[in-house]
């Protein structure tokens, strides 16, 4: 057991401070000296460097938190992989596509329709591969594959030679097999009343042919055929557009004239 004293003022004390204070004397508790600016700067500098206890995170009552209670671990986020697979996905898509037009291109092309040419596209590059029957005609297919929409460059390992019996025209491939390439739009037809269905066979090549230009997708432009004659009629964005889309139209096969009727939007 433990005892506390508790101090206590004596008779022979107090008579003591009686006769010091009718002195005039007077006793003054004693007090700390001022510090010196090298002792402040000490102090701030323990209070700086002194870590302050941060608040316990709370687990998120929001709807819709994935955090588990009593846990303050974020939720699962989504990272640069799944961005990276929507991207390859997207660039997937857009090759297909391209080799579908590229293919509807060619196969319009009299020239190049019964040649054994096959067409691949990766991240934009359109790679030829098979026989032209000639030089004219391997530059054609070049032309024809740079000119469609999203192409970055065309990479034309045809070969010139005439093609032999039994190979296949224009195929489009994407890594082993061949596609269809009826997705490709086409551009306004009109039927003339007595046409033939050659004239018609006609009109949807030219369509075709123009559909897949990028040339010629700004602008409107109808094509109608009667007798082989093929009448374009519409609006083209420029005078070079206007040219393409009229040689486009005289490179179908069983075209015996064309009637260029289309204006021009953007003069140049």
């Amino acid at each position: 057991m433990t005892y506390r004293m508790r101090p206590q003022l004596t008779a022979s004390g107090a008579l003591l401070l009686a006769l010091l204070a009718g002195c005039g004397e007077r006793i003054d508790t004693p007090r700390p000296a001022p510090p010196t600016p090298k002792a402040e700067a000490a102090e701030s500098t323990v209070a700086a460097a002194a870590p302050v206890a941060a608040a316990p995170e709370q687990p998120s009552t929001q709807p819709g938190s994935t955090a588990a209670a009593g846990s303050s671990r974020p939720g699962p986020r989504m990272g640069g992989a799944a961005a990276r697979d929507d991207t390859g996905i997207a660039t997937a898509i857009r090759d297909v596509q391209i080799t579908a037009r590229v293919t509807a291109g060619l196969s319009v092309d009299k020239r190049l329709s019964a040649s054994p040419i096959q067409v691949a596209t990766e991240a934009g590059v359109v790679k030829l591969q098979g026989r032209a029957p000639s030089e004219e005609a391997r530059a054609r297919a070049v032309e024809i594959a740079s000119h469609v929409d999203g192409v970055d460059r065309v990479s034309n390992q045809l070969e010139v030679r005439e093609a032999t019996t039994g190979e296949r025209p224009v195929d489009a491939v994407v890594g082993t097999g061949p596609i269809s390439s009826q997705s490709v739009p086409s551009a306004p037809t009109t039927a003339v009343p007595g046409s033939s269905a050659s004239d018609i066979e006609i009109t949807m090549k030219v369509s075709t042919g123009m559909s897949v230009d990028r040339e010629l997708a700004s602008g409107r432009v109808e094509v109608n055929t009667r007798g082989g004659v093929v009448t374009l009629s519409g609006t083209a964005p420029n005078d070079r557009a206007r040219q393409r889309a009229e040689q486009i139209a005289r490179h179908v096969e069983r075209v015996e004239g064309v009637k260029n009727e289309l204006k021009v939007i953007r003069p140049g």
